[in-house]
């Protein structure tokens, strides 16, 4: 993928939990700013399935989350009865902490199902890309368990998962890329000692 290109991907990825802080700032109700940032996601999910791109499995989490909390939330207040309206108003306080549940499930349904795994490395050996998934993973749940630990830190415990996550993903690429590189440069000189061994080539010589 190209810089120009990855650039506009990250700026998509980011798009909906963009709009949803612009819309809270401008309505100053979470309702619609929620509405906003869901129509928002499923319009990014549509521009990465038209590009045939796969997004940042961390980003990835997020935005399902954006797509989905406010109509859930309203689906059971409309719809529940006295039980959905139980369990909306037991989820509305932890509506911020819930976003590292998202990431958290989505990673693990990642990691089950793909080569590639929560940490979205197609090109890493599948033992290095499992420990990888797996150790973000933790970290997902140990933010799980930060953010939902009654403290008044949910905020901080949010943004610091998902900021480590994005750097372990981030490191793993860039350490897989140097493997790569290094793995074509051994290949290419084996290659290279193996032609001047031939006997055909010794004949010659």
């Amino acid at each position: 993928m190209s810089q120009q290109r990855a650039l506009i991907t990250d700026v998509l990825e980011g798009a909906p939990s963009l709009a949803f802080v612009i819309a809270l700032r401008v309505f100053g109700e979470a309702e619609p700013a929620g509405w906003i940032g869901c129509v928002t996601a499923l319009c990014v999910f549509a521009v990465f399935k038209y590009l045939d791109v796969r997004m940042n499995p961390v980003m990835l989490g997020v935005n399902v989350y954006m797509l989905l909390i406010t109509p859930l939330l309203r689906g059971l207040f409309e719809y529940g009865g006295t039980f959905g309206d139980e369990l909306a108003a037991a989820l509305l306080p932890y509506t911020r902490e819930s976003l590292l549940v998202s990431v958290f499930l989505t990673g693990l349904v990642l990691t089950l199902c793909r080569r590639s795994g929560f940490a979205g490395l197609p090109d890493t050996p599948q033992k290095g890309t499992l420990a990888v998934s797996l150790g973000m993973l933790c970290v997902s749940a140990f933010g799980i368990l930060w953010a939902f630990s009654g403290s008044d830190n949910g905020i901080v415990a949010v943004i610091a998962t998902i900021s480590a996550l994005i750097f372990i993903r981030r490191w793993a690429q860039a350490r897989g890329r140097h493997h790569l590189k290094s793995s074509v440069v051994a290949t290419a000189g084996a290659g290279a000692l193996a032609a001047h061994t031939e006997p055909g080539a010794a004949d010659a010589a």
